[in-house]
């Protein structure tokens, strides 16, 4: 089941959201008859890539990086191979959001697809970038209290506990290192 809300969600909503939890659910970036589309279209972009990735990411395990999670299909660059969600990054909700935070001139600097097939075990909790202490480029802890950048994720199949959402720790954005 869809959850829509009754009011208008504002980008002041999103950002004090983000600001105070570290997150915000930005809902109807892609509207309901459309997510079926997205989802395969990115699927399918990423197809070629998903063997690649998966053989770079057995050569980075091998020398001892803990990295990605086994059952998890993902390709990189995704923007390179298809379009298709491109009208949703400029959605006031994502763009002006990052505007909201950054100022006008920002950047996206990646976009993946990330799969999480069926039986999929849980990784490991861990913080992401600039965070997390075991990827190459990270910033040493302790940690400004400042964002540094935004990530989203983009929920193109049902998205709960039972099917294995994401977690998220509210607040701990604003602790001053990785527990």
């Amino acid at each position: 089941m869809i959850k829509v809300k009754e009011e208008k969600q504002t980008i002041e909503d999103i950002v004090r959201e983000i600001n105070m939890n570290g997150f915000s659910v930005a809902e109807g970036v892609i509207p309901v008859d459309k997510v079926k589309e997205v989802r395969e279209g990115a699927i399918n972009a990423g197809a070629e890539e998903f063997a690649r990735v998966a053989e770079e990411r057995d050569k980075s395990r091998a020398q001892g990086h803990i990295i990605g999670a086994e059952g998890v299909d993902q390709a990189k660059g995704l923007i390179n191979q298809t379009q298709i969600f491109v009208p949703y990054l400029n959605h006031e909700k994502m763009l002006g959001v990052a505007e909201a935070i950054f100022g006008p001139y920002v950047s996206l600097i990646w976009t993946s697809v990330l799969i999480n097939n069926p039986g999929t075990k849980r990784f490991y909790w861990h913080a992401d970038w600039p965070y997390n202490q075991t990827n190459a480029s990270h910033i040493p802890a302790p940690y400004p209290d400042v964002i540094m950048g935004l990530a989203s994720i983009w929920m193109l199949t049902p998205f709960n506990e039972e099917t294995g959402g994401t977690l998220v720790v509210p607040g701990s954005h604003r602790m001053n290192n990785n527990p």
